[in-house]
């Protein structure tokens, strides 16, 4: 059956969503997840997830004055 008129809206604040139908009925339903996949385990790495952030910002900066140089470089020639 072709649903023509069908709402659905995110919860910011909760992890489920709510979807409103209607045609010749009307349908309301709160999906949520199965699993609790966005909470991080208790011996989660903080730590080394910190220097990947870290590393990825530092090689960004540094491969980014890299390609600026060999830009330069290649209008001088």
């Amino acid at each position: 059956m072709h649903m023509p008129f069908s709402k659905t809206k995110p919860r910011i604040d909760k992890h489920h969503t709510h979807t409103h139908t209607h045609c010749v009925d009307l349908y309301y339903t709160r999906v949520t997840p199965s699993n609790q996949f966005d909470l991080l385990a208790e011996d989660f790495d903080y730590t080394l997830i910190s220097a990947v952030v870290v590393g990825m910002f530092v090689a960004t900066l540094v491969l980014s004055r890299l390609a600026a140089n060999k830009t330069l470089n290649s209008f001088w020639k």
